[in-house]
């Protein structure tokens, strides 16, 4: 039997190391990926995140909403706000309160467009409510939103025709906005969903303050049923 502390290796430790000599570093790609996100963060309008603070500050209440892994980052800023002291929700709940004058609609579409996306923020729009939408498209209009916050990223490729924008090397399954149209290291959409959710984080801590919310405030407004 051979002892650890020996200098050597026993032929079963070389078998199980063996196995992962063929995989990419763990810190490599960690670090690819957070440089592709700041180069993301640095494209992304100042303005706009300071117009959308403002925004979320001075309405009545922000109803989030988005599909897919989009949709958990949209769930994570309703969280986010409710335990600042803010009235929010996610479309679809069930304490979802009807809208109208003073109150925001946040969405998401990435790849600038989704049926229920649209569907719903233009009814938000019909009814008073602000729209406000996030997308992953540099030129694509966004008919059903008065403002549009646009990061630059890689996301799924639109289900209809809408703009400019080049194919991923990847595939034709996703469009990239990323610097010379590079691919992404990350797979399908998580480049733009990553990449909002951070954004919006950042965007939260603004906000935080801003309002000079304290951390203790928070966490009385967080569930104790856990």
């Amino acid at each position: 039997m051979t002892l650890f502390g020996s200098g050597k290796v026993s032929v079963k430790r070389q078998m199980f190391f063996s196995v992962f000599t063929d995989w990419q570093d763990l810190s490599s790609i960690f670090t690819t990926v957070l440089e592709e996100l700041t180069s993301i963060a640095s494209t992304v309008s100042t303005p706009d995140i300071n117009f959308l603070a403002a925004a979320v500050k001075d309405a009545r209440n922000i109803c989030c909403y988005g599909v897919g892994r989009e949709g958990l980052v949209m769930k994570a800023l309703a969280s986010n706000l409710h335990h600042m002291g803010f009235v929010s929700y996610f479309v679809g709940d069930i304490n979802m309160p009807s809208v109208g004058k003073s109150d925001l609609f946040l969405v998401s579409a990435g790849p600038s467009y989704y049926s229920s996306v649209s569907a719903l923020a233009l009814e938000a729009m019909r009814l008073g409510g602000k729209v406000i939408a996030f997308t992953s498209h540099k030129t694509a209009e966004l008919p059903f939103a008065e403002h549009v916050i646009r990061i630059p990223s890689q996301t799924l490729a639109p289900s209809i025709p809408s703009g400019v924008g080049k194919r991923s090397p990847e595939g034709s399954d996703t469009v990239s906005f990323l610097p010379g149209g590079q691919g992404s290291i990350l797979h399908m959409g998580a480049s733009y969903e990553l990449s909002l959710w951070l954004v919006l984080e950042c965007m939260s801590v603004m906000l935080r303050k801003k309002c000079k919310v304290g951390s203790s405030e928070m966490r009385n407004r967080h569930t104790n049923l856990e």
